[in-house]
């Protein structure tokens, strides 16, 4: 591969949602990757849950289901060694 100045990053834009990140191999992922963005939002949006709720809760709410908050996926992210 050609030296490129300044240094190209590789990246990604990594999902917050269970249903998504644990389809993932992180924890084989994480050694390739320069920087890793995790896009915690939409988790009340259709397709999520069934209920209107938090667009972008930090931590779990009273009600709805408590895996789909910022907290939780940190919580995921960093057991899978990112």
């Amino acid at each position: 591969a050609k030296a490129h100045s300044p240094k190209l990053l590789v990246t990604i834009a990594a999902p917050a949602g269970p249903t998504h990140y644990q389809n993932l191999e992180l924890n084989k992922i994480h050694s390739y990757l320069d920087w890793v963005n995790l896009m915690c939002y939409d988790f009340a949006g259709a397709g999520w849950t069934e209920m209107t709720n938090h667009h972008s809760a930090l931590f779990k709410t009273m009600q709805g289901d408590p895996r789909f908050n910022c907290e939780e996926a940190v919580h995921y992210y960093l057991s899978q060694g990112v």
